[in-house]
């Protein structure tokens, strides 16, 4: 089978298979708005089986579709010509990595500190991202959850806070870190391959002022967003807007 088929086969597939799911998106929502016209407590299982049994011949053919779609892109043959570009901050420094003097010392000094700032991050993140998640399993062995289960998520809230977005926040600033990190190295790779050139060569700006700026905007964004958290839980508002998550949620699976 050539390329051309090949190609034309994976684009009728795409399209017959986004069809296909948009189809099926669209029964699950209308199932869902008759299942909640259907009566007083229409969230049953037994009145959800009724009306998903209705449109399981579309979802079987849509999976059918998926399926049939990961074999062909698995057995039929790949376009070679069209070379994918990967940003990869890594790949780039090892790449001019191989164009500086083994003899220039003073990248090999940058070099080692970044690789060492490096490796303390990838250390050092996943012992804060534990200890940030300690406080919520201490509560969860030590108080449990109660016959009210309201309270008992409303409890454990806090410490469940601190330990997602912590968490998050942690990643976020690893990432950073470490991209920052391989920038500066890379550019001190730029600079020792400019020393020893015979040609001298205009080195490029820094963008070590501009990153700057846009990590004290997120660091901003982030502080306002957890200060909201913090004055939302504390003026009880997070409490009553979870109780009636709760509520609304036990409602819709048969269990209130």
């Amino acid at each position: 089978m050539s390329t051309k088929t090949a190609r034309i086969i994976r684009l009728v597939t795409a399209i017959t298979l986004s069809v296909l799911i948009v189809i099926t998106g669209l029964l699950l929502i209308l199932s869902c708005i008759s299942i909640y016209q259907s009566g007083n407590r229409p969230f049953t299982p037994e009145n959800i089986g009724r009306h998903f049994v209705a449109i399981q011949i579309p979802v079987y053919i849509t999976l059918g579709a998926i399926v049939t779609g990961l074999i062909l892109h698995l057995c039929l043959p790949r376009d070679t010509e069209k070379k994918t570009v990967v940003h990869d901050r890594r790949a780039i420094l090892t790449r001019i990595e191989r164009r500086v003097n083994p003899t220039d010392a003073d990248y090999a000094r940058v070099a080692q500190k970044e690789r060492t700032l490096r490796r303390v991050l990838y250390i050092a993140a996943p012992i804060v991202a534990v200890l940030l998640c300690i406080p919520f399993t201490i509560h969860l062995f030590t108080y449990g959850f109660t016959e009210d289960y309201n309270a008992s998520v409303i409890a454990a809230m806090p410490s469940l806070l601190v330990a997602s977005f912590g968490t998050v926040a942690i990643g976020a600033a690893v990432l950073y870190l470490r991209d920052a990190s391989l920038a500066h190295q890379t550019d001190a790779a730029k600079q020792a391959i400019a020393r020893d050139s015979v040609t001298p060569t205009v080195s490029l700006p820094s963008k070590k002022d501009t990153c700057t700026v846009v990590f004290a905007l997120r660091i901003g964004i982030i502080a306002v967003a957890l200060v909201l958290l913090v004055m939302g839980i504390l003026n009880g508002g997070m409490a009553d807007v979870l109780d009636k998550a709760i509520n609304i949620c036990t409602e819709c699976i048969g269990l209130g």
